[in-house]
């Protein structure tokens, strides 16, 4: 019997006002306690998973501190990735101006960061993707981070995991979970277009695999971070959400300026709260788990890094230490290419805010199907050929479906060049196309965040130094021709429309095919290149006794006590992977570690 439009309205406001209701009672409105056993900075992935695996012992107390808000529908509803990073929920940090991205607004790469409960997990395109297993061994055994290889952190991945689809877990058993907090799950009903993209991949040699199995190089549908009634699987909704503990207190807009000290000796923070500062004092440990960004401008700013940089600023040096130095992230491109035929978009349709219509919502809360409740992408695993170990690859292409409103000239704000950005952007209104993104993997450009002045409310320096080393410029280019090789001669090309040159860049005049014209890559590189948002490694652990790092391998910061780091600021390297899995399973490994410690 079909539902009336006065019930699913009836319907919707209820469930919309229990999920606001849900949200905000997860954190405390009122003000913390003056002392706790622990106290975590920041509820992103490591963050609240480190605080929820803490409070499971019922004889400790632990404070969480998150800068930004609660959750609502837009950070739980899948569909709405595309649209929740353009809001409240994004730190809106820029990197320092590239020699790559000229063409972007005011020639500097946006760099999006979650700012709430969940953190970037909240706000990123959701991709389950671990990592190469032989990432972890090099942490081990060329950056001296022991008790990291894979053999050491795959439980913790496995422990994080609850893999809700039972042929992956039975194809590969010893490399899923089904036990963890966190669902990961299969697109139920892939678009036509998606599966026409796959056997194309497998008909240029790539099969079909698990990119989180034994085999990474091929072509997946990928699983994303989402439960089986479609919503997302932050850090927030996967530890905090429905799980609420005495013994931990949440607290929301509250914005740690400085970690306090006596001697050596972490021994609380100082955070504003509206407007009022306060002091909250940690008996045992104090957790920074701010992120990659925020993670060392905190620890800067209390006086823990380059000795040099901190006199620069007039900020009294605690501890001589390689803070924010070893920014990594995974350059890339998007190519945006039009489907032919609407009628090979099923599934992933009005993937915008059209999609919030009263049927949509009823749809998502009551069964939890529809517009709303799927958000996924096809990933191609593939080495360069610089690449002497191919069964790690260094270069992927991501593939989404997206819908362009009619708004052109809002999408073509994101660049400098408005006007031809908006005409280049006309034909694509009221269309479905393939953002299609080849990713340089496994960089080696390296670069910086550093203190802007010693307020902390002053966004730090980003400086990633995007493709600065020759190499990761020759591998980029090659992962743009297999893209662009895609989309104009393989079998999926006759499903799409031919692609143009975008503004500020021409096509060779003597080849038939864009893929055929390195300076036109090479020019897109110049103009479009931007990030996955995938920061990390400006806290690296490793050997304590190298000059190159800041935490021993337990996490620790080296010289210091009662301090440690846990989120993707630690990774001695970047993984050849979306960085939300290996940041759930540090968080996991941090917190056993932190038990052994002190309990």
């Amino acid at each position: 019997m079909a539902i009336s439009l006065a019930s699913q309205v009836i319907a919707v406001s209820a469930a919309l006002i229990s999920l606001d209701y849900s949200h905000r009672f997860t954190a405390r409105p009122e003000p913390p306690k003056a002392e706790y056993d622990y106290i975590v900075i920041g509820a992103g992935t490591g963050g609240a998973t480190v605080a929820a695996r803490l409070s499971e012992l019922s004889n400790v107390q632990v404070l969480l501190l998150e800068a930004g808000g609660p959750g609502n529908i837009e950070s739980d509803a899948p569909a709405m990735a595309n649209m929740i990073i353009k809001g409240q929920w994004n730190w809106n940090y820029t990197n320092v101006k590239q020699s790559v991205g000229i063409g972007w607004k005011n020639q500097v790469i946006p760099e999006h960061r979650g700012y709430g409960l969940g953190g970037t997990s909240s706000i990123n395109s959701m991709v389950f993707n671990r990592g190469n297993s032989r990432g972890y061994d090099d942490w081990a055994n060329r950056y001296g981070a022991t008790g990291w290889g894979w053999d050491d952190v795959h439980q913790y991945f496995m422990k994080w995991e609850n893999n809700t689809d039972s042929k992956i877990v039975k194809d590969n058993p010893d490399w899923h979970s089904t036990k963890g907090p966190v669902q990961v799950s299969s697109f139920k009903n892939p678009d036509p277009i998606y599966q026409l993209m796959v056997r194309a991949n497998n008909e240029l040699g790539y099969p079909t695999t698990d990119i989180n199995g034994p085999k990474q190089v091929g072509v997946a549908i990928s699983q994303s971070f989402t439960t089986v009634r479609g919503v997302r699987s932050s850090s927030s909704n996967s530890y905090l959400e429905g799980k609420r503990r005495p013994n931990l207190d949440i607290s929301v807009y509250s914005r740690v300026i400085r970690l306090l000290f006596k001697g050596l000796a972490a021994t609380g923070v100082q955070y504003v709260k509206n407007d009022v500062t306060y002091v909250a004092k940690a008996t045992k440990e104090i957790i920074v788990s701010a992120g990659a960004i925020n993670t060392p401008q905190l620890l800067m700013l209390s006086g823990i890094g380059p000795a040099q940089h901190l006199h620069h600023h007039s900020i009294p040096v605690l501890s001589d230490l390689p803070v924010g130095v070893g920014l990594k992230n995974h350059p890339r491109i998007d190519l945006r290419v039009l489907i032919k035929n609407d009628s090979l978009v099923t599934t992933s349709r009005q993937q915008d805010l059209n999609s919030l219509t009263v049927p949509n919502l009823y749809k998502w809360f009551t069964y939890g199907s529809g517009p709303l409740s799927e958000y996924h992408n096809t990933v191609t695993f593939l080495n360069s050929r610089n690449n002497k170990d191919k069964n790690w690859p260094d270069l992927s292409v991501e593939v989404r479906l997206l819908y362009q409103p009619t708004d052109i000239q809002s999408s073509a704000q994101s660049f400098d060049d408005v006007y031809g950005w908006t005409e280049y952007l006309k034909p694509y209104a009221n269309r479905y196309y393939f953002q299609m993104m080849p990713i340089h993997q496994l960089p080696r450009s390296s670069g910086y965040v550093q203190l802007k002045s010693s307020n902390p409310y002053d966004a730090p320096v980003i400086n990633p130094k995007l493709l600065s080393h020759p190499k990761d410029m020759d591998e980029l280019v090659e992962v743009i021709r297999y893209a662009l090789y895609m989309a104009e001669r393989s079998s999926l090309a006759q499903y799409l429309l031919p692609l143009r040159p975008i503004p500020g860049c021409n096509a060779c005049p003597h080849t038939s095919y864009l893929y055929e014209c390195d300076s036109y890559i090479k020019c897109q590189i110049k103009q479009i290149t931007w990030t996955v948002y995938h920061d990390c490694c400006t806290v690296r652990m490793g050997d304590p006794y190298s000059k190159d790092t800041v935490l021993d391998p337990r996490l620790k910061i080296k010289g210091l006590h009662r301090l440690r780091v846990c989120d993707a600021s630690v990774f001695p390297n970047i993984p050849n992977a979306n960085i939300n899995s290996a940041t759930f399973m540090v968080g996991e490994k941090c917190a056993e570690m932190i038990k052994e410690d002190n309990h």
